[in-house]
């Protein structure tokens, strides 16, 4: 005998330090996309994993489609392989401590529910989940498998050893909640021991059929055993059924299992199948562990006549009576008969007003699934019969059964009234409740994303506005940044075309006229009483609009933006314009000559005298190169003749950056350059090239005057650079590589490049940075001026600057226009040209899935960026030449004088000082004398400055309206109260003996709000630590209304 214990020994000791890869888990998440996927292994003794690698087969293949090669070495926990880009949603749902830190980034964690994945060593397949390689059912799509406890691995698919969750489990839920549903982290080893089970029987069936569960031990012991259960379920007890058990069963001593039945009570109301849980809660015989639940099912023989839509929705997020044959009478609200191309195959019905529960958690509405001969239409009053189903979380009827039935009972119906749908909902997963019904947005839509129109016939709509990317508007803040997307998605809504199908022509818009070149549907579009069905299908909750309400359009430009001056400069992306077809332009010869055509259109529209061209084939500027042959074809077009600036290197990427001028207005006057180092900088940004031109036109008035232009492309947000180069506070994928071009760029302006001493400098291109981020906002800190968000109107959109660019329906400026101090003071208008991001893709030169109908030869949608325009007023002669301007309080009051050296046509100075939240608002205006060539005097006196820190500036304004602003002096005004802003500590400042309830905020000094506050002591320390160094401005209101300014710098 003791020869057997110890073989037992062995064998337990064996298994306890086996040293084994065992697949435990997979995740498909709920978010867009899939957010977030991974695979969990669980290392069973101590593994090295170089060798191992998770091989992945897509869909139905049976040929592995990529692998992730595994790393490090691990003993007795568990692994996760993550979406390389999905590792912050990770955190989310499940933290970063304890095993959940062991990650590999995945390379290959792509799928839908349907992928295969295995675990190798060498040629052998050691486990496997996902399913059967070459099949491609869903198993777990937006929800998981799991491994069921001592198994594995399997060396192949073995169903019987995976829990799963079930298709669309995870649709709508927070990702918060994942680990309350996802049972990652609990597999184990551990063999079971003595257990009681419970496993169902027959169901219970009106009028007298009794149904059971059968509670099994898995081993026989001498005396009887007692075993309690609760019951739950749809079920009601005691007038759906007896429990006979009265909730504890006996198994007698030396039997392994007894049978709980459960005993039918007939009635006469018609209802669904109902079910009864079992669960087992405990024993009077400690040697057994209890555990498990089953159901069985309670049949009504009773037939169901029409019953309320809401109670088969129910108030979860799917039905409860799925599986079951329902009779309905609704009236029709969306009619999308019709196949592939046509329509969804069916219709949405909706409870008449009347035979609403009133009830907020549960729908009034539901999809019919439908492909017979009945032709209904909105307003229809129908009768439908057909069985209950969940497809990928929509809650439909489908009445294509065999016993299913659509009868059409009256016509021209009143319909239901649309429920209010208020935007944003707490989260994603309320939609559930609005689900197939008519609802109308209470508050204005805007159309903020239009990207898949062509391919899919939807867009997104937001409340508010257009959503915004989050640097735009912030600074980079990884804490930030989480909680500001999650509010911008609750925003946002997909508006769909009620058709399936990819590229199906012709596009029909809400108004259901057509997209054409001249009818489109732009970004920015406001509609005020949208009214459609709220559907669930393809990628999450849409709307499938019935009704536009009112449209009012974010106009079309129809000509280039007037921005004054006697120079005008452009920046523009020309969309990888490329003569070399089939790589990153044109793929044959009619998309090139379709690109081409567009670009020409906007260049001769704008007639700039020098244009930074960005993304154009490094191919050289010889004649067959893309740099002259677009010259040619604008030369051929447009009035003006365009010359390139040769540059000394143009870098070894296959784009480059050139600058085109108008050899007629101005001239090079230095000598180009180009700046290629540091070379680690310059290998991931491409290199920028400068030159000096001068203004040599006759009649000119700018005549002589000359501006150093350099044109710029930094790294985009693409890919990865790393850790220590990527930002993940918004600023995203190589933000340290755009920081170490811009940077560098500044540091060889500063040499004067191109050998010209002038400190009028304009730099311009796509920058790939929005107008918060440092590459950005190191600009400022510089003394240069960010012309678009400094001469935009207050109010203006986004946070009173202007966008260039839209990314997943995110609105910002990656293109800019950047001011030297000296030059920013000469220039009359920035604005980017709308004529390309808020156009729907399908209007661009692409053949490949298009119609040719939506093509036309005009200027809009060139590229998928704005161009930036500037208007310059070089040499001086802006309305007037400023000789001075200063400012000084008096008994309260600010008295400013300033001088003017000559002037031309003037009309008018208007006097502006900064207000608390940073902007210039107006608080005067001086006539001016109009035209003269001696120095004159004016004065303004500002009778209610603020208490602290006063910013003022002029604009000169002329009899054409052309503006120009002065340089920016600030006037000290003393406080009569004795409030003190002093600096305790680096990075601390206190605001002392100020009134309880002042509030206060911080600006820097482009006017961004960076701090708030309110005091609550006589004493209140502000914490300025982490901003960048430079000067700030804290401006105070206080209780009485009045307000003050200070100071400060952050070193």
């Amino acid at each position: 005998m003791r020869s057997l214990y110890l073989l037992l020994a062995f064998f337990a000791s064996t298994s306890l330090f086996a040293q084994e890869v065992i697949i435990t888990g997979i995740l498909d998440g709920g978010l867009s996309g899939g957010i977030p996927r991974a695979v969990e292994i669980y290392v069973n003794g101590t593994v090295d994993l170089d060798g191992y690698r998770l091989e992945r087969y897509s869909n139905s293949s049976t040929s592995v489609e990529d692998f992730t090669a595994l790393t490090g070495t691990y003993t007795d926990e568990f692994v996760y392989i993550i979406n390389s880009s999905h590792f912050a949603e990770f955190d989310q749902a499940f933290g970063n401590s304890g095993d959940f830190a062991n990650r590999i980034s995945g390379t290959n964690i792509f799928g839908n529910g349907n992928d295969a994945f295995t675990i190798t060593q060498g040629s052998g397949i050691i486990d496997q989940t996902g399913g059967e390689i070459g099949e491609s059912d869903n198993l777990y799509r937006d929800s998981y498998l799991y491994r069921v406890n001592s198994t594995g691995p399997d060396g192949g698919w073995v169903a019987d050893n995976w829990a799963l969750g079930g298709n669309d489990l995870l649709d709508g839920v927070a990702i918060g909640d994942y680990a309350g549903i996802v049972p990652f982290g609990s597999y184990t080893t551990t063999p079971p021991g003595p257990s009681i089970s419970v496993m169902a029987g027959d169901n219970v069936a009106e009028p007298a059929t009794d149904g059971s569960f059968i509670v099994t031990l898995s081993e026989s012991v001498a005396g009887d055993v007692t075993v309690t259960y609760a019951l739950a379920g749809s079920a009601t007890a005691g007038s759906d059924y007896t429990d006979t058990g009265m909730g504890s069963v006996l198994i007698a001593g030396g039997t392994t299992s007894a049978t709980i039945v459960m005993s039918a009570l007939d009635d006469s109301d018609p209802e669904f199948t109902e079910t009864i849980e079992i669960t087992l809660t405990s024993t009077d015989d400690d040697f057994f562990t209890v555990g498990g639940s089953a159901t069985i099912e309670v049949l009504d023989d009773e037939p169901v006549s029409a019953i309320a839509i809401s109670a088969i929705q129910g108030s979860g997020m799917a039905s409860a009576v799925t599986g079951q044959e329902v009779t309905v009478q609704a009236v029709v609200v969306g009619d999308f008969q019709g196949g592939t191309g046509v329509g969804l195959g069916g219709f949405f019905v909706m409870e008449e007003d009347a035979d609403q529960d009133g009830d907020l958690a549960t729908s009034e509405g539901i999809w019919i699934f439908y492909s017979g001969t009945t032709d209904v239409n909105e307003g229809d009053l129908v009768t439908v019969t057909g069985q209950v189903e969940e497809d990928r979380g929509l809650t439909q009827i489908n009445a294509n059964i065999t016993n299913g039935e659509v009868t059409i009972d009256a016509t021209a119906q009143a319909l239901p009234t649309p429920a209010s749908l208020d935007l944003p909902l707490a989260d994603e997963a309320a939609f559930e409740a609005f689900e197939g019904m008519l609802v109308t947005l209470v508050d204005d839509a805007y159309v903020t994303n239009n990207f898949s129109l062509g391919q899919f016939g939807e867009f997104e709509i937001s409340v508010d506005e257009r959503l915004i990317q989050f640097t735009e508007c912030n600074e980079p803040d990884p804490s930030a940044l989480g909680p500001y997307n999650d509010a911008q998605d609750l925003r946002r809504l997909i508006v769909d075309d009620g058709r399936t199908g990819t590229y199906t022509f012709p596009i029909i818009l809400p108004d259901g006229t057509e997209l054409t070149p001249t009818n489109t549907l732009r970004a920015g579009d406001r509609f005020t009483g949208l009214t459609g069905v709220m559907d669930e299908r393809f990628t999450g909750y849409r709307l499938q609009p019935t009704d536009p309400g009112t449209i009012v359009e974010n106009e079309r430009p129809t000509s280039a933006p007037d921005v004054g001056g006697n120079l005008t400069v452009v920046g523009m992306n020309v969309l990888n314009y490329f003569t070399t077809l089939g790589q990153r332009g044109a793929d044959n010869a009619q998309e090139f000559d379709r690109q081409e055509a567009k670009i020409v259109a906007a260049i001769c529209e704008l007639d700039a005298d020098i244009i930074g061209l960005v993304e154009i084939e490094n191919n050289g500027f010889g004649p067959n190169g893309a740099t002259q042959t677009l010259i040619d074809a604008i030369n051929a077009s447009c009035s003006k003749q365009y010359t390139a600036v040769i540059s000394p290197n143009t870098g070894g990427d296959e784009i480059k950056v050139v600058l085109i001028y108008d050899a007629s207005v101005v001239e090079e006057s230095g000598t180009a350059a180009s700046l290629s180092q540091p070379a680690a900088v310059f290998q991931r940004n491409r290199v920028p090239v400068a030159q000096t031109f001068r203004i040599i036109e006759v009649g000119n008035d700018g005549f002589g005057g000359e501006i150093t232009v350099t044109a710029n492309h930094f790294k985009s947000k693409g890919g990865s650079c790393g850790a220590g180069d990527d930002d993940d506070g918004g600023a995203g994928s190589c933000d340290g590589s755009r920081q170490a071009a811009a940077a560098a760029l500044r540091d060889w302006l500063a040499t004067n490049p191109t050998g010209s001493t002038t400190s009028n400098i304009l730099v311009i291109g796509d920058l790939n940075a929005y107008s918060e981020e440092v590459p950005i906002t190191s600009f400022a800190d510089a003394g240069y001026v960010n012309l678009v968000p400094a001469l935009a109107p207050a109010g203006s959109f986004p946070c009173s600057g202007l966008p260039s660019y839209v990314f997943r329906g995110e609105w910002g400026s990656l293109d800019h226009a950047i001011a030297s101090a000296d030059l920013a003071s000469m220039v009359t208008g920035a604005v980017p040209w709308e004529v390309n991001a808020s156009e729907p893709t399908a209007l661009d030169y692409d053949t490949e899935d298009n119609n040719p109908a939506l093509y036309a030869d005009d200027f809009y949608r060139f590229s998928d960026h704005n161009p930036i325009v500037v208007g310059i007023q070089l040499l001086g002669t802006l309305p007037a030449q400023l000789g001075s301007f200063t400012g000084e309080e008096r008994n309260g009051d600010v008295d400013l004088t300033w001088t003017t050296l000559s002037e031309m046509n003037t009309a008018r100075f208007e006097i502006e000082r900064r207000s608390a939240d940073g902007s210039f608002l107006k608080i005067g205006e001086v006539a001016a004398a109009g035209t003269s060539s001696a120095e004159i005097t004016y004065n303004f006196t500002d009778p209610d400055p603020l208490v602290g820190t006063n910013a003022y500036r002029l604009q000169t304004v002329d009899q054409d309206d052309q503006r120009s602003f002065s340089n920016v002096i600030t006037v000290e005004v003393e406080d009569p109260n004795s409030i003190e802003v002093y600096q305790t500590e680096a990075g601390i400042y206190r605001l002392a003996d100020a009134p309880v309830g002042t509030t206060w905020l911080i600006t820097d000094a482009g006017g961004a709000v960076v701090r708030t506050g309110r005091t609550s002591y006589q004493r209140t320390d502000v914490d300025g630590r982490g901003l960048p160094p430079g000067a700030y401005f804290m401006a105070l209101t206080l209780p009485d209304g009045k307000g003050k300014v200070f100071k400060l710098i952050f070193n």
